[in-house]
């Protein structure tokens, strides 16, 4: 959602308050003041139209990329997005975000909780000590390729799931948040990490 069709639902909002309000004032007399019923009425329907703008303003901020100029907040942020869900799934080139003190203690924890799904191109001595954890680990060296786009998706298999998908331009850290049905994006990313599991299945049966 760009700035202008965030501005614009929200005007959309205030207006068709607004008509309301106007509706209600133009059927009474000019000397007449509200009642106590009229009055009521408005402020029922102020709730909603304020939820509304509200949601229309969250979508717009979870939903324009985020702008990082350190790792330090790279990974302050992956702390704040992995403690948010329940099973998570990360695909990470070599896991170097994990560096913060903080992240490490969250990842065992979730790991422990069979929350943690890591695709990486080879395992690091952090994945294989995840891995013993309880932590499910997916590979895929013999591939050749590593894909330039990293992404986490946190409630996976839940209606609710979203992802945040994160590159790099100009030494500034992009990070974007998609949830499950607002965007091809989520599915284009857990598609990969279903397809990266099966990959890992037929691998290991030979």
């Amino acid at each position: 959602m760009s700035k202008g069709n965030m501005i614009v639902s929200i005007i959309g909002v205030v207006g068709s308050y607004a008509s309301l309000a106007g509706l209600i004032l133009a059927m009474k007399p000019v000397t007449s003041g509200l009642n106590t019923f009229e009055i009521l009425w408005l402020i029922i329907w102020l709730f909603p139209s304020s939820y509304a703008a509200i949601v229309i303003y969250r979508q717009y901020v979870a939903m324009n990329p985020k702008v990082y100029q350190s790792i330090e907040e790279v990974n302050q942020y992956m702390f704040n997005w992995i403690s948010k869900g329940g099973k998570v799934a990360i695909c990470t080139r070599d896991m170097s975000w994990s560096d913060g003190a903080n992240i490490r203690p969250l990842l065992f924890l979730k790991a422990k909780r069979n929350e943690l799904c890591i695709v990486l191109p080879k395992h690091t001595d952090l994945s294989i000590e995840l891995k013993n954890a309880g932590a499910e680990i997916y590979t895929y060296e013999e591939l050749e390729h590593t894909p330039t786009c990293r992404f986490t998706i946190v409630d996976k298999d839940k209606d609710y799931a979203r992802v945040a998908v994160g590159r790099k331009i100009n030494n500034q850290h992009i990070i974007e948040e998609f949830s499950l049905g607002s965007h091809p994006v989520f599915s284009v990313a857990n598609d990969l990490v279903e397809v990266l599991k099966k990959y890992n299945e037929k691998v290991k049966r030979g």
